[in-house]
């Protein structure tokens, strides 16, 4: 009985003592996969055999022996001609081209400032002038028997023979005058007045036509009764801008 007690007692014993030597074992083992793994699996910051190098600089093409480079085949690339730029709307647009103008057109540009020329006036009748403008010296005056000043010009004519207008203008006036017969006033331009005295009473002309140098405006009459004495004439005054003028200082053809 003592003896089976024994037994037991060492068992107890050994176990005891093994489970101690196992326990031990295995916190010798796990000491030693520790330092395994420290010791000797590679460290994070040195390059594996599986590290594909990004962090490093790639080769350049200089750096590569010649055969190693690769081919480019030869490819014949012709560009196309580059087309000029469509000008833009406004600057295709030419200007239109300017339109010959009309006879009657032709005729009106003659009347404007830049294609401007003197007048040309006409002699009212074909005569001779007899007697000469005058106003800073006297002339003897055969009907009156006296010297005195000549505001105009005297041209010889036959009587009833055409009166024509000097220039173009626009009648004016047509009145009987005691002293100078029958009488017809023409606006000209520029200024310029013609004053036709001593003409037959009836007119083919009315106040405000127009007429054009060289229309039969009147026909001689010798009604001028302060030069009544003298052959058959007309008296022909001329004015610019109010004030008499010498009839031969403009230009006659």
């Amino acid at each position: 009985m003592h003896e089976k007690d024994g037994v037991k007692a060492r068992l107890a014993r050994f176990s005891e003592d093994k489970g101690f030597y196992i326990v031990l074992m295995l916190c010798v083992l796990a000491i030693g996969i520790s330092g395994y793994v420290l010791f000797f699996l590679p460290e994070a910051s040195e390059p594996s055999e599986y590290d594909i190098g990004l962090g490093e600089s790639l080769p350049s093409a200089a750096d590569l022996p010649a055969e190693d480079l690769p081919k480019i085949p030869d490819v014949n690339v012709q560009l196309a001609p580059e087309e000029p730029e469509e000008p833009a709307e406004a600057a295709r647009v030419s200007a239109p081209e300017p339109a010959v103008p009309a006879p009657a057109a032709q005729e009106e540009l003659t009347e404007t400032w830049i294609f401007h020329r003197d007048p040309v006036y006409c002699y009212p009748v074909s005569g001779e002038v007899i007697r000469t403008y005058s106003v800073d010296a006297l002339q003897y005056d055969e009907t009156m028997g006296d010297w005195r000043t000549h505001n105009g010009i005297d041209i010889a004519c036959g009587m009833g023979d055409p009166v024509l207008a000097v220039a173009d203008g626009r009648v004016e006036e047509i009145y009987e005058d005691p002293l100078e017969g029958t009488v017809l006033v023409i606006e000209h331009e520029e200024g310029v007045t013609s004053r036709l005295c001593g003409l037959a009473p009836d007119l083919p002309v009315a106040v405000g036509d127009s007429v054009k140098a060289g229309d039969v405006v009147a026909a001689a009459g010798n009604t001028m009764k302060t030069e009544s004495l003298m052959e058959c004439h007309v008296h022909l005054v001329m004015k610019k801008d109010g004030q008499y003028i010498d009839p031969l200082s403009l230009k006659f053809e």
